[in-house]
């Protein structure tokens, strides 16, 4: 077996492989400090939607804004007229 690698070799390499791994980690850890947050400081807020059928509905044009966060809907059926 005279192709193996040689043992200095892969040494070497975890050697390699570990300094760019902590360099990454290091990378990613100084950007996440530099993350600033923006906005107001609301926890929660109630949101309502009304869907219309085509034929109420008045077509507007959207506002534009630009957010992140989180949304849960939960759907609820309509009251039985009877």
């Amino acid at each position: 077996m005279t192709n193996d690698i040689s043992r200095q070799t892969i040494v070497v390499l975890v050697i390699l492989a570990v300094l760019i791994s902590l360099l990454g980690t290091w990378t990613v850890l100084t950007e996440v400090s530099r993350v600033r947050v923006r906005g107001s400081n609301v926890a929660s807020a109630d949101v309502r939607l009304t869907i219309l059928p085509p034929e109420k509905a008045q077509p507007q044009e959207p506002e534009v804004v630009s957010t992140t966060g989180m949304v849960a809907f939960r759907i609820i059926e309509p009251p039985v007229k009877g």
